[in-house]
């Protein structure tokens, strides 16, 4: 019974030093289980540094407020579709492109176009699938609404100084 033992364990192990299976990506967007935990606990994201780390959690999305095509090529025109770019360069969309609310409101987009702006919402570092299976764009989003706040006026409601 030991002999027998002492084998399985040895077959374990030996199991354990070859090559790692293939892994298959799955769509779980929660953060991961082994991730080392955040000393950070402010909900700001200024980079893809903080993205990545606060991947499914509701954030503050620090940047530049600008239309983006919806998920398709760079040179694509623009279809209503924005997106909050950090200082990295880092573009995180409002809305999975291929959900119906990411198409923003035209006075959102020309009120905020080009500015310095907070996002507030629930992180994903990729965005969910869509429920009906098709193709989409797997790019940063912020979901669960959103609010888009002019970047001065939220410090002065962080100071308490909003006139």
């Amino acid at each position: 019974m030991r002999r027998a033992l002492t084998l399985a364990l040895a077959g374990l192990a030996a199991a354990g030093c070859g090559t790692p299976p293939t892994q298959t990506r799955t769509m779980d967007h929660s953060p991961p289980r082994d991730a080392s935990p955040v000393s950070d606990d402010s909900p700001a994201v200024r980079d893809a540094a903080d993205r990545d780390r606060k991947n499914g959690t509701m954030v503050e999305v620090f940047g530049t407020y600008h239309q983006v095509a919806g998920g398709q090529a760079p040179d694509a025109p623009l279809d209503g579709h924005a997106a909050i770019q950090l200082a990295d360069g880092t573009q995180i969309y409002l809305q999975p492109p291929w959900h119906p609310e990411a198409i923003r409101p035209d006075e959102e987009l020309a009120r905020y176009e080009g500015k310095a702006v907070v996002a507030k919402g629930l992180l994903f570092a990729e965005c969910p699938a869509p429920p009906d299976g098709r193709a989409y764009a797997r790019v940063p989003c912020l979901t669960a609404s959103i609010v888009v706040i002019d970047r001065r006026a939220f410090d002065a409601l962080q100071r308490g100084q909003l006139d």
